[in-house]
């Protein structure tokens, strides 16, 4: 009879096990939801990727993206410009569109693409010009231009990629500034020269003591008229912008920004002129050549400048 006893407490004991096991298996299974789980996961990993942000004491964008116009004056310089010239400024126009995301509370980068206007206007009035120049023969001459009231215009569209890092207190609870800075890449999509005016040009040979005057086929003209073609500069330019301003938050998803800025042009925008009449010296082609005179030396540096204002709205697609 002792054994059926110690089977009978075995088996009580077995039960009780399954039966505890059973119970603890069902009511986890019960408990569990798996929306709830997602929602965990999704919340953890939310918060793992904002961790490297800072808390600030306002509300700030993560990412979104912006709007900009930039009206300004633009100007093309080249310090090697033919003596007599006067170099102005012309009005010129930015627009751009783009995506910025933060690096931090106050550190972010924008990327995007615009069009934007780059012009020059040159003016000389009643101006004699003297220089040692050489004939189709080799023989040296004295070569007197006389200048009548030459204008010059060129305006450059481009298309531009802008990469920029921008530091700043830019918020949607009160008014921030920023300062940024960066780089921009333009192709050119559509170039306007125009020019006027009269010159008369005449050689004298010391040699020979002669004066040459009013005989075209040698490259002597009389009250010749200027004109100008589309030639003479490059395509691509790559220059460093910067700007400063301030920010006014409308709205959780909207700030509006004023400032100023600058481009700095780092690329050459002259290139080698077309070689024109076979009598016009290089001299001369920096007056009345058929390429713009800012432009018309080859081993001269013609660099863009811009400086404006600008305005433009952030849209905030996610605050921290």
């Amino acid at each position: 009879m002792k054994y059926p006893s110690v089977i009978h407490k075995n088996s009580i004991l077995l039960g009780a096990l399954l039966g505890w096991v059973c119970w603890f298996a069902g009511s986890n299974v019960m408990a569990s939801d798996p929306m709830s789980e997602i929602a965990e996961i999704r919340a953890e990993a939310e918060t793992t990727s904002l961790s490297r942000f800072e808390a600030a004491d306002y509300q700030y964008p993560i990412w979104g993206y912006y709007v900009l116009l930039s009206p300004g004056l633009t100007n093309i310089l080249n310090n090697d410009l033919a003596p007599g010239w006067t170099s102005d400024n012309t009005a010129g126009i930015n627009a751009e569109f783009g995506y910025f995301k933060a690096i931090n509370a106050k550190l972010k980068y924008k990327a995007g693409f615009g069009i934007h206007t780059v012009g020059n206007k040159l003016s000389i009035g009643d101006y004699t010009a003297d220089f040692m120049s050489r004939d189709i023969d080799n023989d040296s001459y004295q070569e007197y231009l006389y200048l009548d009231n030459l204008q010059e215009s060129v305006n450059f569209l481009y298309l531009s990629l802008p990469v920029r890092l921008e530091f700043g207190t830019i918020n949607v609870d009160k008014p921030g500034f920023y300062i940024n800075g960066g780089l921009r890449l333009s192709y050119l999509l559509n170039a306007n020269t125009s020019g006027s005016g009269n010159y008369t040009a005449e050689g004298y040979y010391e040699q020979y003591n002669v004066l040459l005057h009013d005989i075209p086929e040698l490259g002597f003209y009389n009250n010749q008229s200027v004109s100008k073609d589309k030639n003479g500069y490059n395509n691509f330019n790559v220059s460093l912008v910067g700007a400063a301003g301030i920010s006014i938050p409308l709205s959780r998803s909207m700030i509006l920004k004023f400032g100023v800025n600058a481009d700095y042009g780092l690329s050459n925008l002259s290139s080698t002129p077309d070689a024109g009449d076979a009598f016009e010296s290089n001299m001369r082609n920096q007056y009345v050549g058929s390429a713009n005179s800012i432009f018309a030396d080859p081993s001269a540096r013609a660099i863009s400048r811009i400086f404006g204002f600008e305005m433009g709205i952030y849209l905030n697609r996610l605050l921290y």
